[in-house]
């Protein structure tokens, strides 16, 4: 079964200080409170700016999974990374270029827009994907602790996870731009897939262990041990009291008890390998 997964990234200029504020704080409240109004385009239409989406997006729950570098990520959270985002480019100075139609364009990012969505999201780690996506951009750049902030949407049929990444990084007193080239969107999402296999091999142990221990978790036990010790010895010998054997049926049907025992089993690993990928995430 296939375990394909998009990462797409998009960014969102310096631009005005009063278009990056409301763009970037409103995307940001609706991917963490996403509007469960009915209506569902006409309040897209209404949300104004981009981190809205970000904060208001799961229909499971009146908030999605907001998480950070640090772990889970509350209100205060969200905004404080969005007034990071405005300070990053009120203390810092344009980088003017003059682009292929003649107009001067600053260089500065906002924010970066990644969608991180496996194709089969059931039974993977998304929190770890997405860390595992920024460590390998702040290793491939160079640039030390990224700011960023996330959420996990499950509210379609590909749970997957919004991560905002800010444009601009921390460095001494001031600020310098962070970059997203071609090289490092490829590292990233290579990344992203060696620790979807990496997730999927270890799930694969899990079940494989599981199927080969023997029922009951008490089995190995002393506890265990003593108590299948005092069963044998009160239970009734194949063999009688001179040595005879059992009679031929009672043997008959200890056989077919171990038969159906070992058919269980089997029938049991099956199942498991046969379902394990389909447990929920």
């Amino acid at each position: 079964m296939s375990d394909r997964c998009i990462v797409a990234a998009r960014f969102t200029p310096a631009g005005s200080l009063g278009s990056v504020r409301k763009a970037v704080g409103g995307f940001l409240r609706y991917v963490q409170h996403r509007d469960l109004h009915p209506q569902e385009n006409e309040a897209k239409r209404q949300v104004a700016g981009l981190v809205k989406y970000v904060a208001y997006r799961d229909r499971a729950s009146a908030r999605a999974e907001l998480f950070g570098p640090d772990g889970p990520a509350s209100s205060a959270d969200r905004k404080s990374f969005a007034a990071f985002v405005t300070r990053s480019l009120t203390e810092s100075r344009p980088q003017l270029y003059r682009n292929r139609h003649g107009v001067m364009v600053d260089r500065r990012r906002a924010v970066y827009r990644l969608v991180i969505s496996p194709e089969r999201a059931a039974g993977l780690d998304l929190v770890s994907l997405t860390q595992t996506a920024v460590k390998a951009w702040e290793g491939e750049a160079g640039a030390g602790r990224l700011r960023w902030i996330a959420a996990i949407h499950r509210n379609t049929a590909h749970p997957h996870v919004h991560l905002v990444v800010a444009g601009m990084r921390q460095a001494g007193d001031g600020f310098v731009r962070v970059d997203l080239t071609k090289n490092r969107l490829a590292e990233v999402k290579s990344a992203v897939q060696s620790e979807i296999e990496r997730q999927r091999g270890e799930q694969h142990q899990s079940l494989v262990h599981s199927a080969q221990k023997p029922v009951g978790s008490m089995q190995g036990s002393p506890l265990a041990m003593r108590e299948r010790r005092s069963a044998n010895r009160h239970r009734p010998s194949i063999h009688g009291s001179h040595g005879d054997r059992a009679p031929l049926p009672i043997l008959r049907l200890r056989a077919a008890g171990l038969r159906y025992r070992w058919e269980a089993e089997r029938a049991a690993q099956e199942e498991a390998r046969r379902r394990g990928w389909e447990r929920a995430a």
